[in-house]
């Protein structure tokens, strides 16, 4: 965390960062400080990436790697933010379907 700042330089260094406290923190429960630096990293990353485009796959990897360590108020939040997406995917595949194709 000491080296946040780091992390606004480029895309790819905001992506390696990310990477890298993901890759850390897994599976953010176990050790004494776990719950504390999650929330730490929560209160970094969510919502405030630097490269939104660039680097939401590596957030969506940081979260999904330190997910046990999440709050349940906090995966409902990483979920509705992800819902919309989902829905509009999903919504586009079904049109895409034929209506003669079995299921």
């Amino acid at each position: 965390m000491e080296h946040e700042s780091g992390r606004r330089k480029s895309p790819a260094h905001e992506a390696r960062w990310l990477n890298l406290v993901g890759f850390a923190l897994r599976p953010g429960y176990g050790l004494a400080v776990d719950d504390w630096r999650v929330s730490q990293t929560w209160r970094t990353v969510y919502g405030r990436l630097a490269f939104e485009g660039a680097s939401r796959n590596e957030a969506l990897i940081l979260w999904r790697r330190i997910a046990g360590g999440l709050t349940a108020g906090q995966q409902r939040a990483l979920l509705e933010g992800l819902l919309p997406s989902l829905r509009k995917t999903y919504r586009k595949g079904a049109a895409c379907r034929s209506p003669f194709r079995r299921s």
